[in-house]
């Protein structure tokens, strides 16, 4: 690369190359490295001075936090852009790079001299940069990226002839001056704003003479830009922000791997699209950026920009290539396919990933053959656990340990909800576990800890959900090889929502609207915040009898999930007790067929027969089979809990009292608040119908036991916000101790009863 500068000719230089290579920006960079030497060196000379003649003398050596933040800073303006004179003094200023005090005065005194000296200070400061590194005592390594840095600037400041080195002098000192404006213009801002109402006689006074300061400072930087005169195409002021390759290289390698990994670290959408095209503006053959560009709009899910930045991207890549058989194209093909699986294009995904395939045949690339097949056994319903296993087979054989992994996880989840034994299931995704582990996937890693939040919540079994979701939040994801501090991408949003729902179903409402309002501001981008938080809102308006703020978060469901907001929605129905809405909602679900998640069926049968009660048994048997076939054991204890309900509405007290306690350990050790005072209520039901006939002994033994645990039902309703349950509980409770005759126990609960009903007046009972 030296070579091939050095062979350069200065007569080639254009003034556009001057830009690129020296600018008024790596001017003040190169005056900032110099000031730091000198004073590093003077410093060193006086402690040798105080040494050789036995004397102290008080010397400013930069501290060790000093240096690395000059390292740090130096090393940031080297990668970054140019930037005006403002930004970077107020970077020397208010940043997080905290220098020697000595330095930024110095700085900028020499600065404010070049404004005042001619074009032979400029090349007096260029020359002096060779004993730089020639220098012992300055420490400056020809070899570290200051020396390399300081050696380039050097080597094209060679080439410029005297005309261009004069139009590079004016353009700096137009920089410095310009700089200067845009500084005395914010403080006078900033001094208007900061004193709305009029001042006292003193103050005024005092702004007076601070105005008359400025105006004076104002008029001399404005004769100063009138004394330097440059032409309107040889100045900054209109240039976009000069990239060089390998700054954008740069920039586009440490954004990419953000949105991958840690989407909050890398820029805001509007503002990282906004620096994409200065970047192409500045680098028009740099095709890489149109990539970022399509992650970009991946993120904030825009389809046509996100088409457009692929089409410049590959169009840009294989028109660099003189092969035909340019792999460009069979990729190309490949990530259409994926941009359209994104956005659920399933047609267009399926015709991309058609054209890749055959592609790919044409050459042979197993490769990219199995990327293809990856996609195609996750957008097809048919013979899909063939080709799962096909693939997996020959990603291990071609050693593509990534797509082995991904081909496990993605077995584990269709054997999940295809009926497959949860031993076996847990047993695929430890093997994709030791792969992850091996080679320091990250992303997979935590992804399987979601798989396993996933399953677990599909058998139910809240618990050992909860604990994998807090496994992932707790695990240290640093990936040292790829210069990422922690892993911080998709997966770790739905273990922080997952908590979320869990802190709901607990009837914490605060705490899981906190937990979400954390997860709104890591992935501000990501939808599984925004599930989390209109369930919450539904479950809380629902409990509550808040039927307008449900059918609002119901609404906002449907942009998110539909089968879960027909779900919800067809729950909402029930509880205003409008039925037939409420079954017309739950048989588009049904309706769906052998596809639909069998946890989304069961709900749906459940829903069902709670809204037709004459069918209620055939519904819940079928429910029944298919919770049992997918070891959905919640789910299954749900079911028996409503068998029980029409036993009992059927005058069969006993067989559902046999079927509550089958069913409700399960309950009480895996659900939320609200389904274990609801199995507490309906166990007490049963338990006093089904001693209906007995001796008044044992009754008013079973009657006394159900009073006791009614108020562990209250005591649940009334943390999930459920006041019409409470009252219901209150009234049972009322009941039984009439029945057995305790008047002034009676008399308590229908006081509580009064109270809560003129505190929460009651709609209409959830069913």
């Amino acid at each position: 690369m030296a070579n091939k500068e050095v062979s350069w000719s200065a007569n080639t230089l254009s003034k556009k190359s001057i830009r690129e290579h020296i600018t008024p920006h790596k001017i003040a960079v190169v005056i900032l490295i110099q000031e730091y030497c000198n004073m590093k060196a003077d410093a060193i000379r006086q402690l040798k001075k105080a040494d050789e003649i036995s004397t102290e003398i008080t010397v400013q050596m930069p501290e060790p936090s000093h240096r690395r933040n000059f390292s740090m800073l130096i090393l940031h303006l080297i990668q970054c852009p140019d930037m005006d004179y403002k930004e970077l003094i107020d970077m020397l200023e208010f940043g997080k790079y905290k220098l020697v005090p000595n330095l930024l005065r110095n700085f900028l005194t020499e600065m404010e001299g070049f404004t005042q000296k001619e074009v032979g200070s400029l090349m007096d400061t260029i020359l002096n940069l060779g004993r730089l590194l020639i220098d012992p005592i300055s420490l400056v390594n020809k070899s570290s990226p200051i020396g390399v840095y300081l050696r380039r600037v050097m080597l094209f400041f060679d080439k410029l002839n005297f005309s261009q080195t004069v139009s590079l002098y004016r353009g700096f000192q137009h920089y410095v001056l310009r700089g200067r404006q845009r500084q005395m213009d914010e403080v006078k801002c900033n001094l208007f704003k900061s004193s709305p109402s009029p001042p006292s006689p003193l103050a005024s006074t005092s702004m007076m003479d601070l105005s008359s300061s400025m105006e004076q400072t104002s008029c001399s930087i404005a004769q100063d830009m009138q004394r330097v005169r440059i032409d309107k195409d040889e100045t900054l002021e209109e240039a976009p922000a000069l990239w060089s390759r390998r700054q954008a290289e740069l920039f586009i390698a440490r954004q990419t791997a953000w949105l991958q990994n840690n989407e909050n670290c890398a820029l805001p959408p509007p503002q990282l699209q906004d620096v994409i095209r200065q970047v192409i503006q500045a680098n028009p053959e740099h095709f890489e950026a149109h990539y970022l560009s399509y992650l970009n709009c991946l993120r904030v899910k825009e389809l046509g920009g996100a088409i457009d930045s692929l089409y410049h991207y590959f169009d840009r890549s294989t028109a660099t290539s003189q092969d035909k058989e340019a792999k460009g194209y069979r990729y190309a093909a490949l990530n259409l396919a994926i941009l359209h699986a994104q956005f659920g294009h399933k047609a267009e995904a399926l015709a991309a990933l058609r054209e890749a395939i055959w592609l790919s045949h044409e050459v042979n690339d197993n490769i990219c053959l199995q990327h293809a097949q990856s996609w195609l056994y996750k957008l097809t319903e048919e013979n899909k656990e063939i080709l799962m296993e096909r693939s997996i087979s020959k990603c291990s054989d071609l050693s593509l340990n990534y797509l082995t992994s991904l081909g496990l996880q993605s077995f584990a989840q269709f054997a999940g909800t295809t009926g497959g034994k949860p031993a076996l299931v847990f047993e695929v995704l430890m093997r994709s576990d030791v792969l992850n582990c091996q080679f320091s996937m990250m992303d997979l890693m935590a992804h399987s800890f979601t798989h396993k939040a996933a399953l677990w919540t599909l058998y139910g079994k809240s618990d050992m959900a909860s604990l994998s979701s807090q496994l992932l939040l707790h695990l240290d994801t640093a990936d040292s090889l790829q210069g990422l501090n922690s892993y911080k991408g998709e997966a770790v949003c739905q273990a922080i929502c997952n908590m979320a729902l869990r802190l709901t179903d607990l009837g914490e409402y605060e705490l899981g609207m906190l937990v979400v309002d954390h997860a709104k501001e890591r992935f501000p981008n990501s939808s599984s915040w925004q599930l989390s938080e209109q369930v919450l809102y539904f479950t809380r308006a629902l409990y509550k009898g808040q039927w307008q703020t449900a059918q609002s978060a119901v609404r906002q469901l449907a942009t998110l999930n539909k089968w879960e907001a027909l779900l919800r929605e067809g729950e909402l129905m029930l509880a205003k007790g409008d039925t037939a809405e409420a079954l017309a909602s739950i048989t588009t679900v049904l309706d769906v067929g052998p596809s639909l998640c069998p946890s989304v069926r069961v709900r749906a049968l459940l829903l069902a027969a709670k809204g037709s009660q004459a069918a209620a048994v055939s519904i819940l048997t079928a429910a029944l089979s298919i919770a049992n076939y997918h070891y959905l054991d919640y789910l299954t204890a749900l079911v028996a809990m409503q068998l029980a309900q029409v036993q009992l509405q059927m005058n069969l007290p006993n067989q559902a009292l046999k079927l509550m306690d089958q069913s409700l350990l399960v309950v009480l050790s895996h659900g939320g608040y609200y389904d274990q005072a609801s199995a507490l209520l309906l166990f007490v039901q049963c338990k006093v119908a089904s001693v209906a006939s007995a001796d008044s002994e044992v009754r008013t033994e079973v009657i006394a036991d159900a009073i006791r645990l009614l108020n562990k039902v209250k005591e649940n309703f009334h943390r999930m916000e459920a006041f019409t349950k409470v009252k219901e509980s209150i009234y049972l409770q009322c009941l039984l101790a009439n029945e057995l005759g305790c008047i002034a126990e009676r008399n308590k609960f229908s006081h509580e009863f009064r109270q809560l009903e003129e505190e929460f007046p009651t709609l209409l009972q959830i069913s």
